[in-house]
Protein backbone atom coordinates (compact mmCIF):
# COMPACT_ATOMS: atom_id res chain seq x y z
CA UNK A 1 0.00 0.00 0.00
CA UNK A 2 2.85 2.41 0.86
CA UNK A 3 4.52 1.77 -2.52
CA UNK A 4 1.19 2.17 -4.34
CA UNK A 5 0.66 5.54 -2.69
CA UNK A 6 4.18 6.49 -3.70
CA UNK A 7 3.48 5.68 -7.36
CA UNK A 8 0.25 7.68 -7.23
CA UNK A 9 2.09 10.68 -5.77
CA UNK A 10 4.65 10.50 -8.59
CA UNK A 11 1.92 10.49 -11.23
CA UNK A 12 0.23 13.45 -9.55
CA UNK A 13 3.35 15.60 -9.34
CA UNK A 14 2.67 17.65 -12.50
CA UNK A 15 -0.84 18.37 -11.26
CA UNK A 16 0.32 19.28 -7.75
CA UNK A 17 2.97 21.59 -9.25
CA UNK A 18 0.32 23.28 -11.36
CA UNK A 19 -1.87 23.78 -8.30
CA UNK A 20 1.11 25.18 -6.38
CA UNK A 21 1.87 27.64 -9.17
CA UNK A 22 -1.79 28.69 -9.38
CA UNK A 23 -1.77 29.31 -5.64
CA UNK A 24 1.16 31.67 -6.22
CA UNK A 25 -0.52 33.67 -8.99
CA UNK A 26 -0.42 36.80 -6.80
CA UNK A 27 3.36 36.40 -6.49
CA UNK A 28 3.76 35.92 -10.25
CA UNK A 29 1.60 38.97 -10.96
CA UNK A 30 3.67 41.00 -8.49
CA UNK A 31 6.90 39.97 -10.23
CA UNK A 32 5.55 40.80 -13.66
CA UNK A 33 4.28 44.17 -12.46
CA UNK A 34 7.76 44.93 -11.11
CA UNK A 35 9.29 43.96 -14.46
CA UNK A 36 10.96 40.87 -12.98
CA UNK A 37 10.15 38.66 -15.96
CA UNK A 38 13.10 36.31 -15.60
CA UNK A 39 12.35 35.91 -11.90
CA UNK A 40 8.78 34.97 -12.72
CA UNK A 41 10.04 32.37 -15.20
CA UNK A 42 12.50 30.98 -12.65
CA UNK A 43 9.77 30.88 -10.00
CA UNK A 44 7.60 28.74 -12.30
CA UNK A 45 10.62 26.59 -13.22
CA UNK A 46 11.43 25.94 -9.55
CA UNK A 47 7.81 25.08 -8.80
CA UNK A 48 7.86 22.30 -11.38
CA UNK A 49 11.43 21.01 -11.43
CA UNK A 50 13.06 21.69 -8.05
CA UNK A 51 12.02 20.07 -4.79
CA UNK A 52 14.39 21.70 -2.27
CA UNK A 53 12.85 23.00 0.96
CA UNK A 54 9.41 22.08 -0.47
CA UNK A 55 9.65 25.02 -2.89
CA UNK A 56 8.65 22.80 -5.81
CA UNK A 57 7.51 19.34 -6.81
CA UNK A 58 10.48 17.89 -8.72
CA UNK A 59 8.27 16.48 -11.47
CA UNK A 60 11.28 15.07 -13.37
CA UNK A 61 12.76 13.29 -10.36
CA UNK A 62 11.43 9.88 -11.54
CA UNK A 63 13.45 10.34 -14.75
CA UNK A 64 16.63 11.17 -12.80
CA UNK A 65 15.92 8.10 -10.66
CA UNK A 66 15.68 5.81 -13.68
CA UNK A 67 18.26 7.51 -15.90
CA UNK A 68 20.74 9.37 -13.64
CA UNK A 69 23.10 10.13 -16.52
CA UNK A 70 20.45 12.41 -18.02
CA UNK A 71 20.51 14.64 -14.94
CA UNK A 72 21.25 18.29 -15.82
CA UNK A 73 23.97 20.27 -14.06
CA UNK A 74 22.90 22.10 -11.79
CA UNK A 75 19.51 23.71 -11.20
CA UNK A 76 19.59 23.84 -7.41
CA UNK A 77 22.24 24.17 -4.76
CA UNK A 78 22.64 24.57 -1.01
CA UNK A 79 25.49 26.75 0.16
CA UNK A 80 26.80 27.26 3.67
CA UNK A 81 27.70 30.88 4.26
CA UNK A 82 28.58 31.03 7.97
CA UNK A 83 29.21 28.99 11.09
CA UNK A 84 28.66 32.00 13.35
CA UNK A 85 25.67 31.75 15.68
CA UNK A 86 24.86 33.35 19.05
CA UNK A 87 22.50 30.53 20.11
CA UNK A 88 23.12 27.14 21.72
CA UNK A 89 20.21 25.08 20.43
CA UNK A 90 19.93 21.76 22.21
CA UNK A 91 19.60 19.64 19.06
CA UNK A 92 22.10 21.47 16.82
CA UNK A 93 25.58 20.25 15.99
CA UNK A 94 26.87 23.84 16.18
CA UNK A 95 26.41 23.77 19.94
CA UNK A 96 28.95 20.95 20.13
CA UNK A 97 31.41 22.18 17.49
CA UNK A 98 35.12 22.22 18.33
CA UNK A 99 36.42 25.77 18.26
CA UNK A 100 38.08 25.44 14.84
CA UNK A 101 34.69 25.01 13.16
CA UNK A 102 33.15 28.12 14.67
CA UNK A 103 33.41 31.67 13.40
CA UNK A 104 33.82 30.89 9.69
CA UNK A 105 32.31 33.11 6.99
CA UNK A 106 32.10 32.69 3.23
CA UNK A 107 33.39 35.86 1.58
CA UNK A 108 31.46 37.68 -1.10
CA UNK A 109 34.19 36.93 -3.65
CA UNK A 110 33.97 33.21 -2.86
CA UNK A 111 30.20 33.35 -3.15
CA UNK A 112 30.31 35.18 -6.47
CA UNK A 113 32.84 32.71 -7.90
CA UNK A 114 30.62 29.74 -6.98
CA UNK A 115 27.43 31.29 -8.38
CA UNK A 116 29.14 32.43 -11.59
CA UNK A 117 30.47 28.91 -12.20
CA UNK A 118 26.94 27.40 -12.36
CA UNK A 119 25.19 29.04 -15.33
CA UNK A 120 21.96 27.01 -15.03
CA UNK A 121 21.40 27.77 -11.34
CA UNK A 122 17.73 28.52 -10.64
CA UNK A 123 17.36 27.95 -6.87
CA UNK A 124 19.75 28.66 -4.05
CA UNK A 125 19.37 27.86 -0.38
CA UNK A 126 21.74 29.96 1.70
CA UNK A 127 22.03 27.83 4.75
CA UNK A 128 24.51 26.35 7.19
CA UNK A 129 25.21 25.92 10.86
CA UNK A 130 24.95 29.58 11.70
CA UNK A 131 22.80 32.69 11.66
CA UNK A 132 23.06 34.22 8.15
CA UNK A 133 23.05 37.87 9.14
CA UNK A 134 26.19 37.31 11.19
CA UNK A 135 28.03 37.17 7.87
CA UNK A 136 28.57 40.84 7.04
CA UNK A 137 28.50 40.02 3.31
CA UNK A 138 25.12 38.29 3.49
CA UNK A 139 23.05 41.17 2.12
CA UNK A 140 25.53 41.67 -0.72
CA UNK A 141 25.23 37.96 -1.54
CA UNK A 142 21.45 38.23 -1.66
CA UNK A 143 21.60 41.24 -3.96
CA UNK A 144 24.03 39.53 -6.31
CA UNK A 145 21.94 36.36 -6.52
CA UNK A 146 18.80 38.42 -7.18
CA UNK A 147 20.65 40.30 -9.94
CA UNK A 148 20.78 36.90 -11.64
CA UNK A 149 17.08 36.26 -10.89
CA UNK A 150 17.89 33.18 -8.77
CA UNK A 151 15.13 31.95 -6.46
CA UNK A 152 16.43 32.53 -2.91
CA UNK A 153 15.47 30.52 0.13
CA UNK A 154 17.08 30.69 3.57
CA UNK A 155 16.41 29.95 7.22
CA UNK A 156 16.68 32.44 10.06
CA UNK A 157 16.23 32.36 13.82
CA UNK A 158 14.79 35.91 13.69
CA UNK A 159 16.47 36.67 16.99
CA UNK A 160 18.23 39.56 15.30
CA UNK A 161 16.10 41.90 13.17
CA UNK A 162 15.49 45.54 12.40
CA UNK A 163 13.32 47.48 9.99
CA UNK A 164 16.21 48.22 7.63
CA UNK A 165 16.87 44.50 7.17
CA UNK A 166 13.16 43.78 6.76
CA UNK A 167 12.60 46.47 4.14
CA UNK A 168 15.69 45.41 2.21
CA UNK A 169 14.55 41.77 2.05
CA UNK A 170 11.12 42.84 0.83
CA UNK A 171 12.53 45.32 -1.67
CA UNK A 172 14.88 42.69 -3.12
CA UNK A 173 11.99 40.27 -3.57
CA UNK A 174 13.53 37.35 -1.66
CA UNK A 175 11.21 34.44 -2.42
CA UNK A 176 11.06 32.56 0.85
CA UNK A 177 12.33 32.64 4.45
CA UNK A 178 11.95 29.80 6.92
CA UNK A 179 11.76 30.86 10.55
CA UNK A 180 13.04 28.28 13.02
CA UNK A 181 10.63 28.13 15.94
CA UNK A 182 11.05 24.74 17.78
CA UNK A 183 8.70 25.57 20.65
CA UNK A 184 5.18 26.96 20.99
CA UNK A 185 5.54 28.31 24.52
CA UNK A 186 8.17 30.58 26.00
CA UNK A 187 9.47 27.96 28.44
CA UNK A 188 9.85 25.23 25.82
CA UNK A 189 11.26 27.49 23.12
CA UNK A 190 13.93 28.98 25.38
CA UNK A 191 14.82 25.56 26.78
CA UNK A 192 15.43 24.31 23.25
CA UNK A 193 16.89 27.45 21.61
CA UNK A 194 19.14 28.53 24.44
CA UNK A 195 20.22 32.15 24.27
CA UNK A 196 17.15 33.28 22.34
CA UNK A 197 14.06 35.15 23.54
CA UNK A 198 10.62 33.83 22.56
CA UNK A 199 8.78 37.12 22.98
CA UNK A 200 11.42 39.05 21.02
CA UNK A 201 11.33 36.54 18.15
CA UNK A 202 7.54 36.62 17.90
CA UNK A 203 7.58 40.42 18.00
CA UNK A 204 10.18 40.51 15.21
CA UNK A 205 8.16 38.18 12.99
CA UNK A 206 5.02 40.23 13.56
CA UNK A 207 6.90 43.39 12.63
CA UNK A 208 8.20 41.79 9.45
CA UNK A 209 4.65 40.85 8.44
CA UNK A 210 3.58 44.45 9.11
CA UNK A 211 6.36 45.71 6.84
CA UNK A 212 5.28 43.36 4.06
CA UNK A 213 1.74 44.66 4.40
CA UNK A 214 2.92 48.29 4.37
CA UNK A 215 4.96 47.64 1.22
CA UNK A 216 2.11 45.65 -0.37
CA UNK A 217 4.34 42.67 -1.17
CA UNK A 218 3.59 38.93 -1.08
CA UNK A 219 7.35 38.38 -0.80
CA UNK A 220 9.19 37.01 1.03
CA UNK A 221 6.85 34.11 1.71
CA UNK A 222 7.04 33.37 5.42
CA UNK A 223 7.28 29.72 6.45
CA UNK A 224 8.06 28.02 9.72
CA UNK A 225 10.27 25.07 10.66
CA UNK A 226 9.86 23.00 13.80
CA UNK A 227 12.39 20.30 14.73
CA UNK A 228 10.77 17.93 17.20
CA UNK A 229 12.37 15.68 19.78
CA UNK A 230 11.97 14.59 23.40
CA UNK A 231 11.77 18.12 24.83
CA UNK A 232 9.14 19.66 22.54
CA UNK A 233 7.16 17.04 20.57
CA UNK A 234 4.08 17.48 22.76
CA UNK A 235 3.66 21.03 21.45
CA UNK A 236 3.65 20.13 17.74
CA UNK A 237 -0.19 20.29 17.44
CA UNK A 238 -0.07 23.80 18.93
CA UNK A 239 2.07 25.10 16.06
CA UNK A 240 -0.66 26.04 13.52
CA UNK A 241 -2.47 28.10 16.17
CA UNK A 242 0.76 29.83 17.13
CA UNK A 243 1.41 30.76 13.50
CA UNK A 244 -2.16 32.03 13.16
CA UNK A 245 -1.71 34.21 16.25
CA UNK A 246 1.34 35.93 14.76
CA UNK A 247 -0.56 37.55 11.88
CA UNK A 248 -2.99 37.06 9.01
CA UNK A 249 -2.03 34.01 6.99
CA UNK A 250 -2.66 35.88 3.70
CA UNK A 251 -0.09 38.51 4.70
CA UNK A 252 2.59 35.83 5.11
CA UNK A 253 2.51 34.88 1.43
CA UNK A 254 0.51 32.91 -1.13
CA UNK A 255 1.17 29.50 0.39
CA UNK A 256 2.83 29.82 3.81
CA UNK A 257 3.82 26.46 5.21
CA UNK A 258 5.03 24.64 8.27
CA UNK A 259 7.90 22.18 7.89
CA UNK A 260 8.01 19.68 10.76
CA UNK A 261 11.25 17.72 10.90
CA UNK A 262 12.64 14.89 12.97
CA UNK A 263 15.78 15.09 15.06
CA UNK A 264 19.13 14.52 13.38
CA UNK A 265 20.91 11.98 15.56
CA UNK A 266 24.54 12.16 16.62
CA UNK A 267 26.39 11.31 19.81
CA UNK A 268 25.23 14.33 21.83
CA UNK A 269 21.56 13.97 20.81
CA UNK A 270 21.15 10.22 21.23
CA UNK A 271 18.20 9.44 23.46
CA UNK A 272 16.33 12.62 22.46
CA UNK A 273 14.69 11.12 19.35
CA UNK A 274 10.97 10.24 19.41
CA UNK A 275 8.41 8.77 17.03
CA UNK A 276 5.56 11.25 16.93
CA UNK A 277 2.15 9.60 17.54
CA UNK A 278 -0.27 9.46 14.61
CA UNK A 279 -2.99 11.27 16.54
CA UNK A 280 -0.60 14.22 16.99
CA UNK A 281 0.10 14.19 13.26
CA UNK A 282 -3.61 14.14 12.46
CA UNK A 283 -4.41 16.91 14.94
CA UNK A 284 -1.65 19.11 13.51
CA UNK A 285 -2.75 18.52 9.91
CA UNK A 286 -6.41 19.19 10.71
CA UNK A 287 -5.63 22.42 12.55
CA UNK A 288 -3.35 23.66 9.77
CA UNK A 289 -5.88 22.85 7.04
CA UNK A 290 -8.59 24.78 8.88
CA UNK A 291 -6.30 27.81 9.04
CA UNK A 292 -5.13 27.65 5.40
CA UNK A 293 -1.61 26.45 6.18
CA UNK A 294 0.32 23.75 4.34
CA UNK A 295 2.23 21.21 6.47
CA UNK A 296 5.24 19.23 5.26
CA UNK A 297 6.55 16.37 7.40
CA UNK A 298 10.22 15.69 6.70
CA UNK A 299 12.29 12.63 7.72
CA UNK A 300 10.18 12.17 10.84
CA UNK A 301 10.92 8.51 11.57
CA UNK A 302 14.03 6.98 13.13
CA UNK A 303 12.92 3.47 12.25
CA UNK A 304 15.11 2.24 9.37
CA UNK A 305 12.45 -0.22 8.22
CA UNK A 306 10.00 2.65 7.66
CA UNK A 307 12.35 4.69 5.48
CA UNK A 308 12.42 4.48 1.69
CA UNK A 309 15.32 2.51 0.16
CA UNK A 310 18.34 4.73 -0.43
CA UNK A 311 18.50 3.90 -4.15
CA UNK A 312 15.31 6.00 -4.48
CA UNK A 313 17.31 9.10 -3.55
CA UNK A 314 17.73 11.87 -6.13
CA UNK A 315 18.97 14.56 -3.75
CA UNK A 316 22.49 14.19 -5.17
CA UNK A 317 21.19 16.50 -7.91
CA UNK A 318 21.10 19.22 -5.21
CA UNK A 319 24.57 19.18 -3.62
CA UNK A 320 25.56 20.98 -0.46
CA UNK A 321 28.75 23.03 -0.33
CA UNK A 322 30.24 23.33 3.14
CA UNK A 323 31.89 26.51 4.37
CA UNK A 324 35.28 24.88 3.66
CA UNK A 325 34.33 24.24 0.03
CA UNK A 326 33.84 20.50 0.49
CA UNK A 327 30.93 19.10 -1.52
CA UNK A 328 28.52 16.54 -0.08
CA UNK A 329 25.54 15.09 -1.98
CA UNK A 330 22.83 16.68 0.18
CA UNK A 331 22.28 18.49 3.47
CA UNK A 332 20.53 15.40 4.89
CA UNK A 333 23.98 13.97 5.63
CA UNK A 334 25.22 17.22 7.11
CA UNK A 335 24.41 18.52 10.59
CA UNK A 336 25.52 15.19 12.10
CA UNK A 337 28.54 16.62 13.93
CA UNK A 338 31.07 14.71 11.84
CA UNK A 339 32.63 17.36 9.67
CA UNK A 340 36.11 15.85 9.40
CA UNK A 341 34.50 12.65 8.11
CA UNK A 342 32.42 14.53 5.52
CA UNK A 343 35.46 16.48 4.34
CA UNK A 344 37.35 13.23 3.73
CA UNK A 345 34.42 11.29 2.27
CA UNK A 346 32.84 14.04 0.20
CA UNK A 347 32.89 14.52 -3.56
CA UNK A 348 35.70 17.04 -3.78
CA UNK A 349 36.28 20.71 -3.03
CA UNK A 350 35.15 23.70 -5.10
CA UNK A 351 38.26 25.60 -4.05
CA UNK A 352 40.16 23.18 -6.28
CA UNK A 353 37.59 22.39 -9.00
CA UNK A 354 34.30 23.92 -10.07
CA UNK A 355 31.16 22.01 -9.14
CA UNK A 356 30.60 21.06 -12.78
CA UNK A 357 34.18 19.75 -13.02
CA UNK A 358 33.60 17.65 -9.92
CA UNK A 359 30.34 16.33 -11.38
CA UNK A 360 32.22 15.02 -14.41
CA UNK A 361 34.98 13.34 -12.42
CA UNK A 362 34.98 9.55 -11.85
CA UNK A 363 34.28 9.79 -8.12
CA UNK A 364 30.96 11.60 -8.58
CA UNK A 365 29.98 9.17 -11.36
CA UNK A 366 30.89 6.18 -9.18
CA UNK A 367 29.01 7.66 -6.24
CA UNK A 368 25.79 7.93 -8.26
CA UNK A 369 26.05 4.45 -9.78
CA UNK A 370 26.84 2.88 -6.39
CA UNK A 371 24.00 4.66 -4.63
CA UNK A 372 21.52 3.71 -7.36
CA UNK A 373 22.42 -0.01 -7.17
CA UNK A 374 20.03 -1.59 -4.64
CA UNK A 375 22.38 -4.58 -4.31
CA UNK A 376 25.53 -2.51 -3.96
CA UNK A 377 27.36 -1.12 -0.94
CA UNK A 378 26.16 2.10 0.66
CA UNK A 379 28.44 5.09 -0.08
CA UNK A 380 30.09 5.99 3.22
CA UNK A 381 28.96 9.61 3.00
CA UNK A 382 25.33 8.41 2.93
CA UNK A 383 25.50 5.87 5.74
CA UNK A 384 23.16 6.90 8.56
CA UNK A 385 21.10 9.27 6.36
CA UNK A 386 18.04 10.47 8.22
CA UNK A 387 15.86 10.39 5.10
CA UNK A 388 16.60 7.03 3.48
CA UNK A 389 17.23 3.51 4.74
CA UNK A 390 20.97 2.83 4.62
CA UNK A 391 21.84 0.64 7.60
CA UNK A 392 19.82 -2.40 6.52
CA UNK A 393 21.36 -2.30 3.04
CA UNK A 394 24.83 -1.84 4.52
CA UNK A 395 24.31 -4.91 6.72
CA UNK A 396 23.76 -6.94 3.51
CA UNK A 397 26.16 -5.37 1.05
CA UNK A 398 28.64 -3.36 3.08
CA UNK A 399 29.81 0.26 2.87
CA UNK A 400 31.91 1.83 0.12
CA UNK A 401 34.74 3.75 1.80
CA UNK A 402 34.75 6.95 -0.24
CA UNK A 403 37.84 8.31 1.51
CA UNK A 404 39.85 5.64 -0.31
CA UNK A 405 38.00 6.41 -3.58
Amino acid sequence: MKHLQGYINVLLRPWSATVMLWNHRRTLAYMIKKGWYKRAYNFAFVTYFVRGEDCGKGVLDPIWHLFPRLTPTFWDLELEITTNCPLRCKFCEHTFFPQEYKGQDLTFDQFKKIVDSIPRLKWLNLTGEGSPFMNRDFMAMLRYAKSKSIYIDFSHDFFTFNDNIGRALIDMGIERIYFSIDGCTKDTYEKVRQGSDFNKVITNIKRFIELKKEMNSPLPEICFRYAFFKDNWQEVPMLPRLVDSIGDIKDMGDEPSINIVGLLEFEQTKGLEVEIPQDYVDATNDSAKALGLTVYWSHVTHDEAKKAPCHYCVFWTEPYIMITGHVVPDCAVLMSNRRPFLEKNGLGNINQNTLIELWNQPKYRKFISTLKNPSGPVPSVCYGCRVYETKLRAAKYGVWDMEKK
